[in-house]
């Protein structure tokens, strides 16, 4: 019993952490999928687009993450930003966001770097100057 115990006490933080972290990777897949789609309507089109949907995405929405607007920057002619933000219904890590733009990964924008546990994304390693 108390083996039992000591056993269940040690996994169910663990597969929380798991789960959390393919939740994780599953929205930053998607980010890096609007990212290559972004720079094949820019090749195509001239600029980059102004709504998700006008995309040809491979992956889908992550399920446990809103997908907010796709945002052109206003001081950037050419750049953009999409945040995923996590719906908090089970998270224990509450609504954190994940941000991508025209370089990757933005750290700045992103505040998963605060659970750097179910992180799949080194920030020292992130695209952003």
């Amino acid at each position: 019993m108390i083996v039992a115990v000591l056993l269940l006490s040690f996994g169910i933080p663990r597969l929380r952490y798991a789960a959390e972290r393919t939740r994780v990777a599953a929205a930053v897949q998607y980010l890096a999928d609007v990212r290559l789609a972004q720079d094949r309507y820019r090749a195509a089109i001239g600029r980059f687009a102004r709504d998700v949907d006008d995309l040809e995405l491979t992956a889908s929405e992550p399920d446990h993450f809103e997908v907010g607007l796709l945002k052109r920057n206003s001081s950037e002619k050419e750049g953009w930003s999409l945040t995923l933000t996590r719906r908090i219904e089970r998270s224990a890590y509450g609504a954190y966001t994940v941000c991508y733009n025209e370089l990757g990964y933005d750290p700045g924008r992103s505040s998963l770097s605060q659970f750097p546990r179910i992180s799949p994304i080194d920030d020292e390693a992130a695209l952003r100057p």
